[in-house]
């Protein structure tokens, strides 16, 4: 007698369905859409960031227009320095143009272009130090280049007042900025000696990227310099800018050697 016949249990059955895997798989356009659309965004994207750059670089190519046509009385307020990205520093502060024979009687009413207090408002980009009559200034007084120039913050001689000393790279005096709470304009959390170094972080940055630049340039690497509109538009007004430097203070020292020997008898 022949045996019945036994069904495998793995095998698949006519009213069994089939699992997802054991279908036969059909073509899907799936992937491809999604690289199609994904593709698509990158270049929807891209064509937005490109617009973009070129409506910053058109609005500081009018601003800087507009500096040259007044002669740099207009054209470079506070807030078109600072663009889209801020600047890297910012605040009040007493500006004291010094000598270097003169490292302590730095006079803050023969180097502040008649402000009376000596209080300006400084803000840093690219590669120079700006310094405005006001936070609402249309165009800085003059512009303080930074490259081969160190801060250095000094001793604190209360908790009110904080120093910074500006000098070339031989270690001369050129400008002294004090930071004081009372002139932090409404921000009197802010402490003076804080304020001074950043703005001492501030300048070592700016310098370090200019002497960067002008290494490059020198071995003629200009095309690895990748600067945004803001930065190129920063260095163009401070270049102008710092021609209006006012003139350092006269030391006894170059007072002597100017005058005439006297003869003897």
């Amino acid at each position: 007698m022949s045996e019945p016949a036994t069904t495998d249990p793995a095998a698949p059955t006519a009213a069994q369905p089939q699992s997802q895997e054991d279908s036969p798989s059909k073509p899907t356009d799936l992937s491809a859409s999604t690289v199609t659309v994904g593709a698509s965004n990158l270049t929807v994207s891209g064509s937005r960031r490109s617009s973009v750059r070129k409506r910053r670089s058109s609005l500081f190519e009018r601003a800087r227009a507009s500096f040259y046509r007044s002669r740099g009385q207009t054209g470079a307020s506070v807030e078109t320095l600072r663009g889209t990205t801020g600047a890297d520093f910012e605040g009040y502060a007493l500006v004291e143009r010094c000598s270097a024979e003169e490292a302590f009687e730095c006079n803050p009413f023969r180097c502040c272009c008649g402000h009376k207090d000596g209080m300006y408002f400084l803000l840093i980009k690219g590669y120079h130090c700006f310094v405005y009559v006001d936070e609402e200034g249309i165009s800085p007084k003059f512009a303080v280049e930074l490259s081969h120039r160190k801060a250095v913050v000094q001793p604190a001689r209360d908790a009110n007042h904080a120093a910074v000393h500006l000098e070339s790279s031989l270690g001369d005096l050129e400008y002294k900025f004090t930071f004081s709470r009372e002139h932090e304009d409404g921000k009197p959390d802010v402490e003076p000696a804080s304020r001074a170094a950043a703005f001492a972080e501030a300048v070592s940055s700016a310098a370090n990227a200019a002497q960067t630049e002008e290494v490059r340039t020198r071995l003629g690497h200009q095309n690895l310099l990748n600067k945004k509109s803001s930065v190129r538009y920063a260095n163009a007004i401070g270049n102008a800018k710092a021609k209006e430097q006012p003139d350092a203070p006269v030391g006894m020292g170059e007072v002597l050697r100017e005058m005439p020997l006297g003869t003897g008898l």
